[in-house]
């Protein structure tokens, strides 16, 4: 009886540790200007004002457009694709626009103004 107290007490500390070192958004980290939206941890920020960003990111290129899993990172922060023509996507959420543009080893963030 004690030994199977102590397996399950071991097992609950192990459990509870893996899930306490597990994020839901490892690899990524949100945007200075735009909340929540994901930016690679490996990106570097190269410059930045109010309205856009700019990273270093290798693992980018303008042939093969925004990687599979960085565009699932996006969707699961509840942006959503509305446009995209070459290499530049438009993403939305709620009343936000962002137009993420992808490069050969760089990525850019600019927010789109809305004129009424």
């Amino acid at each position: 009886m004690r030994k199977k107290l102590i397996f399950l007490l071991v097992n609950l500390i192990c459990l509870l540790y893996l899930s306490s070192c597990s994020k839901d958004n490892d690899g990524f980290r949100s945007s200075e200007i735009f909340d929540s939206f994901p930016i690679p941890m490996e990106a570097k920020l190269m410059n930045s004002d109010k309205n856009s960003e700019q990273y270093n990111y290798s693992n980018v290129t303008e042939e093969d457009g925004l990687p599979t899993i960085y565009r699932t990172e996006i969707e699961t922060h509840n942006w959503r694709e509305v446009d995209r023509l070459g290499a530049k996507y438009v993403f939305e959420k709620y009343e936000q626009k962002v137009s993420l543009f992808i490069f050969t080893g760089k990525i850019e963030l600019r927010k789109i103004q809305e004129y009424k």
